[in-house]
């Protein structure tokens, strides 16, 4: 029987979890980020972001972020297969408390 490596043991320490990410929280002394309207999060080049973080039960962590750029929405996706950013976001969905429940 093979015996699981120290870094899968590490990263089977992870919980599965995805959150947004508050980008308008200074990351560092003298950092001043911009808020934009109409949209979570915010950057230096005023480009309209949403940054999600994950973590994953098994396989780490990491963060997407979403933005508008030339009228087109981008996703920087670390690599993660199509099919990987939406079972992460869906993970995301699962987690919220929905204001207006549907029957």
């Amino acid at each position: 029987m093979m015996e699981k490596s120290e870094l899968q043991k590490t990263l089977d320490q992870f919980e599965t979890i995805v959150r947004i990410h508050n980008g308008s929280k200074p990351q560092y002394e003298g950092d001043i980020p911009k808020k934009q309207n109409m949209y979570f999060g915010c950057n230096y080049k005023d480009i309209p972001t949403i940054l999600i973080n994950w973590s994953e039960k098994g396989r780490g962590f990491g963060q997407y972020a979403f933005q508008i750029i030339d009228d087109k929405m981008i996703c920087n996706n670390e690599m993660d297969s199509k099919e990987t950013v939406k079972r992460m976001l869906c993970v995301m969905i699962d987690q919220c408390e929905f204001t207006d429940l549907v029957d």
